[in-house]
């Protein structure tokens, strides 16, 4: 599976690229932290069913812009909505390359406070499902179509039909169209 933090990684370094005299941290920021500057991170995750080997991701990555700030910490919000918009510019695009991947921008939300704005990137993609050690569910589902007998074996076959289980031998297996008796 593609991990996350490659990712957040990618996603670092086309902020990087355009503001390439700020700092841009990942996760989070130190105490008196430089301003102005970025942080990027992992938002929510959703992992749908996609399919028995697939699943459907939707990564949301948050990048989040700072300004200098007063005694107060407010910051002028106008710099604060043209960095907001920039970022969102940044991402409005069809994807973004991660690794041998390119993964689909679906949304693309922004939020201006006083102190920081924030631009929220979802991307989604498909991916496989990860096989657990020792017996996967793909591994399972082998052990289920082959009856759980070696290669060369005589198998067993069952098919749903009519809410009854039917068993067929591999020798007497036969497509049959649906509907068909």
């Amino acid at each position: 599976m593609l991990s996350f933090l490659a990712i957040t990684e990618a996603v670092k370094g086309v902020v990087e690229e355009r503001y390439p005299g700020n700092t841009v941290y990942m996760e989070r920021v130190p105490v008196d932290f430089a301003r102005p500057s970025f942080l990027v991170e992992l938002g929510p995750v959703e992992m749908l069913d996609a399919s028995c080997g697939c699943l459907e991701v939707k990564a949301t990555v948050v990048v989040t812009a700072f300004v200098e700030a007063d005694d107060y910490y407010n910051s002028h919000v106008p710099d604060l909505m043209t960095r907001m918009g920039a970022v969102q510019e940044l991402f409005a695009v069809d994807g973004l390359q991660v690794e041998d991947r390119f993964l689909h921008v679906t949304a693309n939300k922004g939020n201006c406070q006083f102190d920081y704005a924030e631009t929220s990137i979802t991307f989604q993609y498909q991916d496989d499902r990860p096989v657990k050690p020792g017996g996967g569910r793909r591994e399972n589902e082998a052990k289920q179509i082959s009856g759980g007998q070696p290669d060369g074996a005589k198998r067993s076959f069952f098919r749903r039909r009519g809410g009854e289980d039917e068993q067929r031998n591999g020798a007497d297996i036969r497509l049959l169209a649906d509907g068909a008796k």
